[in-house]
C-alpha cells in the first residue's frame, strides 16, 4: 500500500512526451502547485503590461543551453523558449530512434515550435543521447542537461502534461 501512496505523489520524471500531443494550456491546480512549490527555485521577470512571467532555473550555471518557462497569465498558457544558445548557429544535430540525422532550429520559431523543440532536447536528455551543436555531428554540445530537464519538468506539470 505505501508504494502506491509513494507512486502517486512521484510522477513519471523519465517518461518521454509525445512531441505531437501536449498541451501549452494552464490550470489554478497546476498554477498553484507551480507557484506554492517550484517557483522558489526560478529568477523570476515579471512583464506586467504584457501579461508575462519569464522563469529562469537559479541553479543553471552553464549557459550554453537552457531553457526558461514563459507564462502569459493573461491567456492561461505556458511556453518554453531556448535561451543562450551559441550566437553563430541557431540549430542543434542528433540521430532520431531510425539512427537518421534530425538537424532543428532553436531561434526564430512561434511559441509553439519553440516549445516542441525543446521538448525534443528533454526527450533527448531522458534517452540520454548525444545532441551536437554542428550539422556534421562532430563537435558534441555540453551543457547542463539536469537544469534543461528540471526546466522542462516544471512546465510540463504547468501546463498539466505530468
Amino acid at each position: 500500500m505505501l508504494f502506491l501512496v509513494l507512486m502517486a505523489c512521484h510522477p513519471d520524471q523519465n517518461r518521454a512526451i509525445d512531441l505531437n500531443d501536449f498541451r501549452m494550456k494552464t490550470s489554478d491546480g497546476s498554477r498553484l502547485y507551480f507557484d506554492n512549490v517550484r517557483k522558489s527555485n526560478y529568477n523570476i521577470e515579471e512583464l506586467a503590461q504584457a501579461g508575462i512571467n519569464i522563469y529562469s532555473l537559479k541553479s543553471v550555471t552553464d549557459t550554453t543551453l537552457t531553457a526558461k518557462i514563459i507564462h502569459n497569465w493573461r491567456m492561461d498558457q505556458a511556453y518554453l523558449q531556448f535561451a543562450h544558445i551559441n550566437p553563430t548557429s541557431n540549430t542543434l544535430s542528433y540521430l532520431n530512434q531510425e539512427n537518421v540525422k534530425v538537424t532543428m532550429s532553436v531561434r526564430d520559431l512561434n511559441f509553439k515550435e519553440q516549445t516542441k523543440n525543446a521538448l525534443a532536447v528533454y526527450n533527448l536528455i531522458l534517452a540520454n543521447s548525444l545532441i551536437f551543436k554542428d550539422p556534421q555531428m562532430t563537435d558534441t554540445l555540453i551543457f547542463d542537461k539536469e537544469g534543461f530537464r528540471i526546466t522542462c519538468f516544471d512546465y510540463l506539470r504547468l501546463t498539466d502534461n505530468r
